[in-house]
């Protein structure tokens, strides 16, 4: 009798052990499911560079860094995808491996503007010495798709870095007038407008930039700048302070920007700085 009972109570333990297992099989292939194929996971990280071509937002980034896992690890080797891991090594400061993948991005669809774009910007703007190279990247883009205001935007800023300015001033026109309300566009036309000591125009420039993306912290610093340029201390403080509480990135810009100097010893300006201040970014 006893012998029988066992029989029965491990039977029981049997089937109780394989509808947990097969339960567990199904949770996990549910759970699997819910990850995108490494085509939608590309797909989705190009969409959403679409409306957001330089990532700020944090869906963007999470996009962009699924994609480049994928990529990675060799599970998609597409232009898009590699041009999504290029993105994210620009993004993590390592413009040799960012470079490489761009240039094989264009070498496997030629046609397609945007790694021209990236590739320009950063053998511009991180690369010493190599304009010539980052210009006749951007002017491929232009030949590409000569109505897309991101390449014009992204020249302007060389030309503006090699005080170019009548030259640069054009180009950031040109892009303002195929997309007005580009956030990038008027961003860094209020940077050229700056630079020229135009500090009335350029806070046009950057107000509206605050305006059409009230999340990105780029034109807010910026008006921290010019405002701190104006002798205005206490706006100054305030737009900083917006400026990083949208990203903390920007306390490390703010260190040695020589456009804060004005501000430098006040005591608010210390503390978000070097006390604790809320970021909304990482």
């Amino acid at each position: 009798m006893n012998q029988h009972r066992w029989i029965w109570l491990a039977a029981l333990l049997a089937a109780a052990l394989a509808t947990a297992l097969a339960a567990l099989r199904h949770t996990g292939g549910a759970r699997d499911r819910l990850l995108p194929s490494p085509e939608d996971a590309v797909a989705q990280a190009i969409a959403l560079l679409e409306a957001d071509p330089m990532a700020a937002q944090r869906e963007t980034q999470s996009a962009v860094r699924t994609a480049a896992v994928y990529a990675e690890r060799g599970l998609i080797a597409t232009a898009e995808a590699c041009y999504a891991l290029a993105l994210q090594y620009h993004r993590e400061d390592n413009p040799p491996a960012a470079e490489a993948l761009y240039k094989r991005a264009i070498a496997l669809r030629p046609d397609w503007n945007r790694p021209y774009v990236d590739l320009g910007g950063l053998l511009g703007r991180h690369t010493f010495g190599r304009n010539e190279e980052a210009t006749e990247a951007l002017k491929r883009a232009i030949e590409i798709d000569p109505e897309w205001a991101r390449p014009y935007n992204i020249l302007a800023i060389i030309l503006r870095m090699e005080n170019r300015l009548e030259e640069a001033e054009e180009a950031a026109l040109t892009a303002l007038r195929l997309d007005p309300e580009d956030i990038a566009s008027n961003n860094n036309y209020g940077n050229l407008l700056l630079t020229q000591g135009r500090l009335e125009e350029a806070e046009q420039y950057y107000v509206k930039a605050t305006e059409l993306n009230p999340d990105h912290p780029k034109p807010y610093y910026n008006l921290a700048c010019l405002h701190s340029l104006l002798g205005h201390p206490e706006a100054a403080i305030e737009y900083l302070r917006e400026s990083i509480r949208r990203s903390s990135m920007l306390r490390g810009d703010s260190v040695f920007d020589p456009h804060l100097d004005a501000i430098r010893d006040h005591p608010e300006f210390q503390r978000l700085l070097y006390g604790e201040e809320e970021s909304d970014s990482e």
